[in-house]
């Protein structure tokens, strides 16, 4: 009595109309009961290709059956489901051949016991199955395309934060959230801020879940946010779908959230002006630290971070720089300050030539993927140089939003009554907008009270 071995593999089935693995082991198994073989064996793998080059344990499994000599006919359903190259029914063929066992399908009729025909015909069902999956590859990535051109969903995903789930509509209520998150990031706050406000108002992502800056991040970066369709790295289409924020607006926040400044990290800050704060003796950054003693106090790390030869009081400090902000505010030397910047102020310009290149990114995707006029390696040198050009552009856009938040902060007078209800990070984000920094000098041996005349900060 001959011993089949009987293998079944499902790759996908999102329709439910795919023959399931245990559909394909009972069909083997009437096969071999018809015949009088034994089923010495079933080997199953799920949602596994057998075209992709993926691992393939219980194939693998039956492989080594077949070595030890513990069967005489590897039996599946159909030949595309054992294997679709032909350099692997070759191998699988070679094992069988030496230990004198054979291979049958239900479904094709093979047997490879037949004479010459039974060999032959397996051969080139494999090739053709070889073929074939390649053409749908081809088929899958042409229509991905197609669909990507026209600024079409492909479907499928979790629904994206301000559009309902088939991407037609603008969800109000969220589309405001993200208006409101873009324009306070170009104000100068940061990313971290935002997604703590968010969740402290009980707005949650479109899965239900809380704001971290990097999920913030993503959703603002994503071209989507203004109704552009990308593919391979290139804006495609518009007005596929609805557009939430202007697309000069995302230009500028693209650039702005690239630049890895916009505290993407999980951990709040504790301390007003941990990082802005300065060590005279080796300039690194002071941090806030809590003693021995309890009381709250910014340091220089001991090394390697630093040379711990300096610290001060944070409470005293922070409310001398509060009210030297306050002040700051109000002078007409900031006034001035932001005067030159306005006639100084190239954004137009810089956003006209950063869309001017993203514009090449796309016709030179159109020229090399769709209208074949440009090989690889053209494709590749000019992309580079196009965008060794974006990556210099976008950082000295993104300087340019620094002072929005000072614009928008008023008066010092009115910022006083408001400051202690703004919140750290906010409070921090002003800070970074008008202090490039600050050092804390030596103080006066045997003077341990707090001394302002230790402190120089260095306005922007």
């Amino acid at each position: 009595m001959a011993r089949a071995l009987i293998y079944a593999r499902l790759s996908q089935d999102r329709t439910g109309q795919s023959t399931s693995t245990a559909r394909q082991v009972a069909a083997c198994e009437a096969w071999a009961a018809a015949r009088g073989w034994e089923v010495a064996g079933k080997y199953v793998d799920a949602d596994l290709s057998a075209f992709k080059g993926v691992a393939r344990p219980q194939y693998d499994a039956m492989l080594e059956a077949v070595t030890e000599g513990d069967g005489d006919v590897v039996l599946a359903w159909k030949l595309d489901r054992l294997l679709r190259r032909p350099r692997d029914f070759e191998r699988l063929w070679a094992m069988c051949e030496d230990r004198g066992a054979n291979i049958a399908t239900v479904e094709d009729g093979i047997d490879t016991s037949a004479a010459f025909v039974g060999k032959l015909l397996p051969r080139l069902m494999a090739i053709f199955a070889e073929m074939e999956s390649e053409s749908i590859s081809v088929r899958t990535r042409s229509k991905a395309a197609e669909i990507a051109k026209a600024g079409r969903h492909h479907g499928g995903g979790t629904r994206p934060f301000g559009l309902s789930a088939d991407w037609s509509e603008i969800v109000q209520p969220e589309a405001d959230a993200l208006r409101e998150a873009a324009d306070r990031i170009l104000a100068g706050e940061s990313l971290r801020g935002v997604a703590m406000d968010l969740n402290q108002r009980g707005i949650t992502t479109s899965t239900g879940g809380l704001w971290k800056p990097e999920t913030l991040r993503q959703m603002l970066v994503s071209p989507r946010v203004a109704g552009l369709r990308t593919h391979l790295g290139a804006v495609v289409g518009r007005d596929g779908y609805p557009a939430i924020l202007a697309e000069d607006t995302y230009r500028r926040l693209d650039a702005a959230l690239r630049q890895g400044n916009r505290s993407r990290g999980p951990q709040a800050r504790k301390y007003l002006l941990s990082g802005f704060v300065r060590c005279y003796a080796c300039g690194k950054p002071m941090t806030g630290h809590r003693g021995s003693n309890g009381r709250p106090t910014y340091i220089c790390q001991p090394k390697p971070r630093g040379c711990g030869k300096t610290k001060i009081g944070s409470e005293p400090m922070d409310e001398l720089i509060r009210d030297a902000m306050l002040y700051r505010l109000d002078s007409p030397q900031l006034a001035d300050a932001l005067r030159a910047r306005s006639a100084h102020d190239d954004s137009a310009v810089l956003l006209e030539e950063l869309h001017a290149d993203e514009q090449a990114l796309e016709e030179l995707a159109v020229d090399h993927y769709s209208r074949r006029i440009i090989g690889r390696s053209e494709y590749l040198a000019a992309r580079q140089a196009i965008e060794t050009r974006l990556t210099a552009t976008r950082p000295r856009l993104a300087r340019r939003n620094g002072m929005g938040m000072v614009s928008a902060a008023g008066t010092g007078e009115q910022l006083r009554a408001t400051w202690d209800d703004r919140g750290l990070e906010w409070q921090r984000s002003l800070v970074a907008a008008i202090i490039e920094k600050i050092v804390i000098n030596p103080g006066r041996r045997g003077y341990n009270r707090f001394d302002e005349n230790r402190v120089e900060v260095v306005w922007r």
